[in-house]
């Protein structure tokens, strides 16, 4: 349903379902000598993973990064005509508040410059997935099927 997430909507329904077991649960082994052991307060921004139900909603001056270049289900041409070597392809992003971190396949190509746009060699035929990272830790994604 529009507007329900996992850990209002879900989480208590497992918790719940945890509890009717009866087990009792386990107590974690202590942590590894060296572990960094960090609140997720005191984590940077991107890191946090569980945030309060406000934060996920964003103002209207701190726009989600977008993907306007290539569209998501593209398929696009690269050119090959230099010695087998494919040129590199254009990625043009919108909103989303700076350093934006682009991801290929997974696998990060780099930060996109203020102009927010990049030129990134693209991997060989079939489909690519390309994703957006704001600082903020919002994200864009788009697939797209290179030929």
């Amino acid at each position: 349903m529009p507007g329900l997430v996992g850990r209002t909507a879900a989480a208590p329904i497992l918790f719940d379902a945890f509890a009717r077991t009866g087990k009792i649960p386990a107590a974690l082994p202590k942590a590894p000598k060296g572990a960094l052991i960090a609140g997720n307060a005191k984590l940077p921004l991107p890191l946090r993973r569980f945030r309060p139900v406000g934060e996920l909603i964003r103002t209207g001056n701190d726009q989600m990064p977008r993907i306007q270049f290539p569209l998501n289900g593209s398929r696009i041409d690269v050119d090959r005509s230099g010695g087998g070597q494919a040129a590199p392809m254009p990625v043009k992003v919108a909103g989303g508040v700076l350093p934006l971190t682009i991801m290929l396949n997974g696998a990060s190509v780099g930060e996109i410059d203020s102009r927010r746009q990049r030129l990134v060699d693209p991997p060989g035929p079939g489909f690519a997935r390309l994703t957006v990272i704001d600082a903020t830790g919002a994200a864009d994604t788009v697939v797209i099927r290179i030929q």
